[in-house]
């Protein structure tokens, strides 16, 4: 929406909300991604879907609370389909990013290829996961927000991955999943400050998925946490067996 039409903000709650989803995806994934680098043949796969589904997941998670927290003033739904291909993008180029994390170790040209795969993915589920949003309005984006919103996920995904292919204590993947979280985040608020929404003079009626936001953004939220605990009781108790069987 433009400033001069609408005055629009997003509810506090919600957006700490959504940042924190961010960064517990981030450390969730991180933790999964030493257990593809440990693992071989099937197990790699299984830990590499794992890790797919937690981050692309999470981000999407984030991406939807966010999306609740916006206050615009209008009835404001979401289209079913676009909403669920948008969490598809997310796991799946989530998952081509991974790929690359685990060939030959990790190499410098692979970690650039898989962020920037990752980083275009996740700006596509963003961009996805609008065009799916019903208002009665007419949205615009500024090119220029939305470029930098583009070199914002690629960074983060680069440096979550950079991140993932080098063992941390556990105090220091704290710390880095913060500063993904965080940008992830900023990758999704820069998104919206790109968007102008311009209120249409006859709109037409909103159709599509109403419900309470702020039950909506519980809801996932209580999802996506759930998806990223199991996941990292999946890996102590891997990494339990793994040290068991060493001894």
């Amino acid at each position: 929406m433009t400033h001069d039409n609408f005055l629009h903000h997003h509810a506090p709650t919600l957006v700490v909300l959504s940042v924190i989803i961010a960064m517990i995806a981030s450390y969730a994934a991180l933790d999964l991604a030493a257990r593809i680098r440990a693992a071989r043949g099937q197990a790699r796969l299984a830990w590499l879907t794992a890790a797919a589904v937690v981050m692309g997941g999470g981000i999407w998670s984030m991406h939807f609370v966010a999306m609740l927290a916006l206050d615009a003033d209008m009835p404001v739904s979401y289209e079913t389909g676009l909403t669920l291909l948008s969490l598809a993008v997310a796991i799946v180029v989530t998952s081509g990013g991974f790929w690359f994390l685990q060939r030959n170790n990790g190499a410098i040209p692979d970690l650039l290829a898989g962020g920037a795969l990752m980083g275009l993915g996740i700006a596509a589920m963003h961009y996805t996961g609008m065009a799916a949003v019903r208002m009665p309005a007419s949205v615009t984006y500024d090119p220029v927000l939305v470029a930098l919103s583009v070199m914002v996920a690629i960074a983060a995904a680069t440096a979550a991955l950079f991140l993932a292919a080098r063992e941390r204590a556990p105090i220091m993947r704290v710390m880095s999943a913060a500063v993904m979280g965080g940008a992830i985040a900023g990758m999704h608020f820069t998104g919206m400050a790109a968007t102008d929404f311009a209120p249409l003079p006859h709109p037409a009626t909103v159709s599509g998925m109403e419900l309470s936001r702020p039950v909506l953004a519980v809801f996932i939220a209580f999802a996506a946490i759930a998806l990223m605990v199991s996941a990292l009781a999946s890996s102590l108790v891997d990494r339990r067996f793994a040290a068991s069987a060493l001894r």
